[in-house]
């Protein structure tokens, strides 16, 4: 049993080893030439746009990398410059020049990664002012990493600053799930065209507002039927990153349900209940003050029961309804 459980730790301690090497840049060298190291110190750096002096001979080529998963606040370019500078002492070189700077992207890489070539030069063309090559790498690396701190807090607040005030005007498609009478007839799953309009205040997640919404729908050209909401709004809402908003509204307020025969208003049937509605939505901010999205509502409405119409179990008289629908938005 101890066996088993040793075997066990001794895998998990190899498998933390791995992905703590997998996380770390990688320093690999091609050697032509193999000379005692020298003080990293002595190392002087060639960019990519500097000529080597006269008599420089050539040792071998560096390339700092990583393996796809290193943060990128471990491997700005002046921390990868470093490396190569220490793996070019390591090799017997006083020169490095930078063939290569790949930038990080989400395809390859997280890191900048450095490729060279190592070489000695004369020492006296190496000419070393305030700062080593080293230093200076290092000191450019703590600026870059101070500044790339920065820019993404900046980035964290931008994501997170969601509009204080938001007014949405959408339109779409909407259908009636439950069973519900119209004179003497059996309906379900009526479709139907929505208006819904609007407006919410938030601090920071949280807000209130209110909203509006019109369902209208036909049956066989003669009768109309109409739903109309209006009400207080309570919501939730985030930002995902810097354009995408996402929001969850909850209210309940005062529903009309209204059928009239086609082009004779004055011969109607009108009920008014308190309603609950919750919706869901996704936008995305084309600026700071404008933006599309897309919501599904839902609606419930109960209803005074017709004589003679039979409920299943679990079931109330009225009606539910999803509408799904997009439009505008306007942030301010």
């Amino acid at each position: 049993m101890n066996k088993e459980i040793m075997k066990k730790l001794s895998l998990l301690f190899v498998l933390v080893a791995v992905m703590l090497a997998s996380c770390s840049p990688k320093v690999t060298v091609n050697l032509i030439e193999s000379l005692p190291a020298r003080q990293v110190d002595s190392v002087i750096v060639y960019e990519q746009n500097e000529p080597l002096p006269a008599g420089a001979r050539k040792i071998g080529t560096v390339k700092a990398t990583d393996p796809g998963f290193t943060p990128t606040e471990n491997c700005m370019y002046s921390n990868m410059l470093s490396l190569a500078v220490r793996k070019t002492a390591e090799c017997g070189g006083n020169a490095l020049h930078v063939d290569e700077h790949r930038l990080p992207n989400i395809w390859t890489s997280t890191c900048h990664r450095v490729y060279g070539t190592m070489y000695v030069v004369p020492d006296s063309a190496v000419t070393i002012d305030t700062y080593t090559a080293l230093q200076k790498a290092e000191m450019d690396n703590d600026v870059e990493l101070v500044e790339f701190m920065r820019e993404q807090n900046r980035r964290r607040e931008r994501s997170r600053a969601n509009p204080k005030n938001v007014l949405r005007v959408d339109l779409g498609y909407g259908d009636i799930s439950s069973r519900f009478v119209v004179d003497g007839d059996e309906y379900e799953h009526k479709g139907g065209f929505t208006v819904n309009a609007g407006y919410m205040h938030y601090w920071s997640w949280f807000g209130v507002g209110a909203e509006v919404m019109n369902y209208s729908t036909t049956f066989d050209d003669l009768y109309h039927l109409n739903l109309f909401y209006v009400g207080p709004s309570l919501g939730l809402s985030f930002k995902s990153g810097e354009r995408w908003r996402w929001d969850y509204n909850l209210g309940v307020g005062y529903g009309v349900y209204k059928e009239s025969l086609s082009g004779y208003s004055i011969y109607s049937y009108t009920e008014k209940h308190a309603t609950m509605k919750c919706d869901m939505g996704v936008e995305y901010m084309l600026s700071k003050n404008v933006g599309l999205g897309v919501r599904v509502n839902f609606m419930s409405m109960r209803l005074d029961k017709p004589e003679g119409f039979e409920l299943k179990k679990d079931e109330f008289y009225g009606i539910q309804r999803a509408d799904f629908i997009g439009g505008l938005r306007v942030y301010f």
